[in-house]
């Protein structure tokens, strides 16, 4: 599992660029714990400071 923690609907967000939809559908993760699995080798290149974006690059 790559990352603890509980779905819910974007319309649950207090970030108003995702609740209201303006960006898309979808759903969000909620997590229980500050880890995030990768299934690969790779190397973090960019953490946005609300937490809502990781930025990968990867061997494959």
């Amino acid at each position: 599992m790559p990352l603890k923690g509980k779905v819910v609907a974007l319309s649950e967000l207090k970030d108003r660029a995702f609740s209201s939809g303006a960006l898309g559908e979808g759903i969000a993760i909620v997590p229980e714990e500050n880890i995030l699995y990768l299934p690969a080798d790779g190397e973090i290149t960019a953490l946005f400071p609300t937490g809502h974006a990781i930025g990968l690059i990867t061997v494959s």
